[in-house]
């Protein structure tokens, strides 16, 4: 029998800032924070919250790596040598067609080394602002301070594991190699996800003693469903 990827320390490995999930609220606010000047820090976080891609991933992105058609994008490699794909929601579809086309690069600035020309190249980090909109935001959210960007990637993975996706497809979405780095998600997420548990079992046993029950169903990963 392999070694079980569900260990102690697939839970423990997590930033202590984060401790729940972002409001709708708290989101939205974030995202009306950002300065006019920086609008493309204000799409890079809107990419992430929809995908859950790394930062690098979604600074790096080319044109030719979004496919409206079939409304996904493809990332050619990931941190881990891999490519892999993820679908693309309606929201960040919108704000990437009224995006300008201004480049092979959605966010693409110039460099110059020495005196030789300029050349086309991804745009590099967005921490600066990021971080000022996340101190703006602060002001009336005080839970959004010491927000990152990488923070949004967690959010994106939690809600992928709350609303029933498996640890299996959220994996495949976020682009990790390692299981266990995706069970991490499963710590944060784990209150909500622990009662629909309960309740399904609760479920079964009304069922045994002919008692009809409300409860949503299980939507628990297939692991659990095939490791019992």
């Amino acid at each position: 029998m392999g070694e079980n990827p569900v260990t102690k320390d697939a839970f423990v490995k997590e930033s202590p800032k984060i401790k729940r999930d972002m409001t709708a609220e708290e989101i939205a606010h974030l995202l009306r924070s950002f300065d006019e000047k920086a609008k493309h820090a204000r799409l890079v976080a809107v990419v992430v919250l929809n995908t859950g891609l790394r930062q690098t991933e979604a600074t790096g992105l080319r044109w030719d790596n979004v496919d409206f058609e079939h409304g996904r994008i493809i990332i050619d490699k990931t941190k881990d040598g891999t490519a892999h794909c993820v679908a693309m929601t309606p929201t960040l579809a919108a704000e990437l067609r009224a995006w300008p086309k201004v480049s092979k690069y959605v966010f693409p600035t110039l460099t110059r080394k020495d005196k030789g020309p300029q050349r086309e190249r991804p745009m590099g980090s967005i921490k600066r602002a990021f971080a000022t909109a996340v101190d703006k935001a602060a002001k009336e959210y005080p839970a959004l301070a010491g927000m990152t960007l990488h923070h949004l990637r967690h959010h994106a993975g939690r809600v992928l594991i709350r609303h029933g996706a498996s640890v299996v497809v959220a994996q495949a979405l976020l682009g990790h190699k390692d299981v266990r780095t995706t069970m991490r998600y499963l710590h944060v997420a784990s209150e909500g996800y622990l009662k629909q548990a309960a309740e399904a079992l609760e479920d079964e046993n009304a069922r045994q003693n002919g008692t009809p029950t409300a409860h949503e169903p299980f939507r628990g990963t297939k692991e659990s469903k095939a490791t019992n």
